[in-house]
């Protein structure tokens, strides 16, 4: 791990120093190198980018200054491929939702939750899915969960992707993708009522015309990456195949994070048509579908998470559910008959906190 940690109180001309982080680039130093500026000013904030970014050694931001609701807030921007960490002092009315949106916000990893009002000072490591990596009072365990989860970041398998001119006009069932469009509202509006506002995720549909280079393989429609997909239309999802482990897509918008591991499923699936993610959990329950679990938890995106799906779904299964350890669901069918059957009978729980 090469890390830069920017932290202290920053209060106009009265910034102070952290004991808190310099204690974890303390303990950091032990898993790596890096360089921290604390208690200093927020005035110029390129700066601090400039010196993040001229850093080509550094993989790892932790963002923790302590900065008052009157001073203008500025976040970094990470270098693709890096791991952005934030923190989040929480007071009495703080929740741990409100931690994980700051991740959103930021486009981070984790969050480390810290809790002033315990004697001595509590801390969280949570990321992005929900999980919680550590819950302590010592500096030492959060920054073992610290180096656990940058590991296992960094390790993550993600396939690139390129824009194809070939594949911008390429014609759209417009029909069965309004249909699958509905129904991730219907199944979105489903969990919110039970979980929350915590659903995010992606959708995706085979394409039934075979595109003349994509070798076979035929082209998947896929929901873009970062977007809403309340006011999602059919116009909007990407075409897109996947050839030499790279992705390649038509239009203005990259496809979702995890366009590769759904697309390579539609190659080994022959029959399924439809797939809907999302971040809960099929609850315990005698259903009319297949019902499987992963045994090991992928962040999204990560390619090797195809491999544990395949695994987990039973042979020759046309429909069901998957819950993914730590991660979410794959809802998967061949028909929108059978779509519609998972969205009536399902039931959903997100993790206990």
């Amino acid at each position: 791990m090469n890390f830069f940690i920017y932290g202290g109180t920053i209060d106009g001309k009265n910034s102070r120093v952290s004991g808190i982080v310099d204690k974890i680039k303390t303990e950091l130093l032990n898993y790596g190198s890096g360089i921290s500026m604390n208690g200093h000013s927020l005035n110029t904030p390129s700066f601090i980018q400039d010196l993040y970014n001229s850093n080509k050694w550094i993989d790892t931001m932790i963002w923790m200054p302590d900065i008052r609701n009157e001073e203008p807030k500025h976040y970094p921007v990470k270098k693709i491929g890096d791991v952005l960490i934030c923190s989040k002092v929480m007071r009495e009315d703080y929740t741990r939702f409100d931690a994980v949106s700051r991740i959103f916000k930021m486009q981070g990893n984790a969050v480390i939750c810290i809790y002033k009002d315990k004697n001595p000072f509590k801390f969280e490591l949570i990321d992005a899915l929900g999980n919680i990596w550590c819950n302590t009072s010592e500096i030492s365990v959060l920054c073992k969960a610290i180096n656990d989860l940058y590991k296992q970041t960094r390790e993550s398998v993600r396939l690139g992707s390129t824009h194809l001119n070939g594949l911008d006009g390429y014609t759209r069932d417009k029909e069965s993708i309004r249909y699958l469009i509905k129904a991730n509202n219907m199944i979105k509006e489903k969990i919110m009522e039970s979980c929350g506002n915590r659903f995010f995720g992606n959708i995706s549909t085979r394409c039934q015309n075979l595109f003349p280079s994509c070798s076979g393989t035929g082209v998947v429609f896929v929901s873009p990456r970062n977007c809403d997909k309340t006011g999602l239309t059919a116009e909007d999802m990407v075409p897109c195949y996947l050839e030499n482990d790279l992705v390649y897509y038509g239009g203005q918008m990259k496809p979702s994070v995890d366009a590769p591991i759904q697309i390579s499923l539609y190659v080994h699936l022959t029959k399924i048509k439809y797939m809907i993610h999302g971040h809960a959990f099929l609850k315990p329950g005698s259903y009319s579908f297949d019902v499987s679990e992963t045994n090991e938890y992928r962040f999204c995106g990560d390619y090797r998470e195809k491999d544990l799906i395949l695994k987990a779904i039973p042979e020759g299964s046309e429909y069901g559910v998957v819950n993914l350890k730590n991660h979410g669901f794959l809802i998967y069918s061949s028909t929108q008959e059978q779509l519609n059957e998972i969205l009536i009978s399902s039931d959903w729980e997100m993790k206990k906190w």
